[in-house]
């Protein structure tokens, strides 16, 4: 590529050359590039960690603020992470607020049976996401959280469980 274009603000796409269009879009796609993947799940941090990395939501990330959230666990921003960060909110959830575990495995199960009729893309690729869960869920202490064997982040960290866990 040559020497760059100046871009000027237009209200119109239609007014940029197409060499400023190139560019632009070039730009983009340079942008959408992911060069620090970073962990699958990360570590808790406070909210206003967002507005540090001048995130373009500081208005959004403020109005959460006040509303009583105060931190952030980032996940990866590239394929179904969101899925993998539900499944994630769901075991933290039930690890803190020990008295929501015990209907966990009933409902794990009903799960099972419901994907073994539907699940598109194959059972034993769900079997395996499933044996992830009921395995977190079964090493979760029901009085002590801090007696479990290995924490949730690392499973959701591992790279085999986290591609297995984007099938849920």
């Amino acid at each position: 590529m040559g020497t760059k274009t100046p871009v000027r603000r237009l209200n119109n796409l239609n007014d940029f050359s197409t060499e400023q269009q190139y560019e632009l879009n070039q730009g983009l796609f340079q942008d959408s590039i992911i060069t620090d993947r970073g962990p699958y799940v990360g570590e808790v941090v406070p909210i206003a960690v967002l507005s540090e990395e001048g995130s373009a939501f500081v208005h959004q990330i403020n109005v959460l603020k006040a509303k009583g959230y105060h931190f952030i666990q980032k996940t990866r921003g590239d394929r179904n992470y969101f899925y993998q960060a539900l499944a994630f909110a769901f075991i933290e959830r039930l690890i803190h607020h020990s008295p929501s575990i015990s209907g966990a495995p009933e409902i794990l199960g009903k799960t099972r049976e419901i994907f073994k009729e539907h699940a598109s893309f194959g059972f034993a690729e769900y079997k395996k996401a499933y044996g992830i869960l009921a395995n977190l869920i079964g090493n979760i202490p029901k009085h002590n959280k801090h007696e479990m064997t290995s924490t949730p982040l690392e499973t959701f960290r591992s790279a085999e469980s986290a591609s297995s866990l984007n099938l849920l």
